[in-house]
Order: C-alpha cells, then structure tokens, then sequence
C-alpha cells in the first residue's frame, strides 16, 4: 500500500513541482548564478574583441597615413583622435573585465590583455 505523501515541502514553480531541500536549492541556484556570470564574461568578451579590432583598425590607418609622402596633416590628426578614442574605448572594455576577473564558473575564459590584474591588485 503506497504511503500518503505531504504536500507542506512542495511548492509550484512555473507548472513544475520541486521538493524543498535546501542543499538542491543551494545547488540550483549556484548554477544559475554561475550560467549568469557566464554570460556576462562571454559578453564581455565579444566587447573586448570588438574594441582590439577597431583598434588595430585605426592604428593601422594611422600608418599608413603617416607613412605616405607628404602625410595630410588633417586626416592624419582626424585618424589620430580616432585612434585615442578607440583605445580609450579599449581601456575602458578591459577595466570592465577585470571586474569579472574571478566570477563565473571557469568555463568561459575571460580574455583580457597579459598581466591584467584584478582591482585592487594594482
């Protein structure tokens, strides 16, 4: 004869019923923040990329400017402005990673320039 079970440790959630334990609870929610962390890192990486590219873009341009003879004077300090708001823009994505530095589940590298350091490690 089968025992009558309790329904006082089951709660709805979204249509699914879960036992109440709190180590899988604990568990569930670790992943979850961990997945959360994940994507923040992996998003932060696609910024990081984008802002190197652009970057190599624009000091690329800036050569070859300065290299041709005689170098325009005002492209070349339009191309130069560009390339200091790109960096900068790069400065500013790798101060955002490193703020990641030590998050997530470790499955997602966090790519950031060699010898970067978290904060406060300066």
């Amino acid at each position: 004869m089968p025992q009558k079970v309790s329904n006082e440790n089951v709660r709805p959630y979204n249509k699914v019923v879960r036992v109440r334990e709190p180590n899988l609870l604990i568990v569930a929610t670790d992943h979850k923040r961990y997945a959360r962390e994940d994507g923040k890192i992996e998003a932060q990486n696609k910024k990081v990329r984008a802002a190197q590219q652009t970057m190599i873009k624009h000091q690329e341009k800036v050569d070859q400017i300065s290299s041709s003879h005689p170098p325009a004077m005002d492209t070349l300090v339009k191309a130069t402005k560009t390339l200091e708001k790109s960096t900068k823009t790069f400065e500013n994505a790798v101060e955002m990673g490193r703020a990641l530095i030590g998050t997530g589940s470790g499955r997602a590298p966090l790519l950031l320039p060699a010898g970067t350091t978290p904060p406060g490690q300066s």
